[in-house]
């Protein structure tokens, strides 16, 4: 639970000034908020402190959690036409947050060296099957812990790499960019429902 506002008088009833804490009781406060979403559109704007309290939380807690499944394409959405031969087992790859880049803005997400089923990430490189261009005409499911029926399709520009000496893929990225891509995406799946009393009083000619 996040601490109350504290109110002002009545006649400033449409202001509220925020709680003086130290900053390690905040810091506590918003590492037990498991609500991502609600830190980023909502904490985070309260101020310049309180934004980068919520930054900080994020990228300890939240962005090492986060895991990217691409959904690799065989064929042209548009037209339909073959693009890769190979078929990759599950028509899929994830990535997994590895590291923090010294900027503290990049962080790296790699595959696993070998794929659910056994077979090296390595022996499945080539242009049918596991291609740099397949892997960024991917879509992106991002989501966070275990829980990936809660994840989300996020829209970011792919650019990976072959890591010969790991032998894995890599997916460098700005994690502000990701975050403001999944809040966009939870944010795109709401839709507001009208009740059914306000549906019929339309119906009727009246004022929603």
């Amino acid at each position: 639970m996040l601490p109350r506002p504290t109110h002002v008088p009545r006649n400033d009833a449409n202001h509220f000034s925020v709680p003086t804490l130290p900053v390690e009781i905040w810091l506590q406060i918003l590492e037990n908020t498991q609500n991502a979403e609600l830190l980023w559109n909502s904490v985070r704007l309260v101020s310049t402190k309180h934004k980068a309290y919520v930054e900080r939380v994020v990228l300890s807690r939240f962005i090492p959690q986060a895991s990217i499944s691409l959904s690799l394409p065989r064929r042209d959405p548009t037209t339909g036409a073959l693009l890769y031969r190979g078929q990759i087992p599950g028509a899929e790859l994830s990535v997994h947050y590895t590291e923090t880049g010294e900027d503290k803005t990049h962080v790296a997400f790699r595959t696993n060296k070998v794929g659910h089923d056994g077979i090296s990430i390595e022996s499945l490189n080539g242009v049918d099957f596991l291609s740099q261009r397949r892997l960024e005409d991917a879509t992106s499911w991002l989501w966070f812990g275990c829980n990936r029926a809660k994840g989300v399709n996020v829209t970011m520009d792919k650019s990976l790499y072959w890591d010969e000496s790991e032998k894995t893929w890599v997916w460098n990225l700005d994690w502000r960019k990701l975050l403001n891509a999944y809040v966009k995406a939870k944010n795109s799946k709401k839709r507001p429902i009208k009740s059914g009393k306000t549906v019929k009083k339309m119906r009727r000619g009246g004022v929603a």
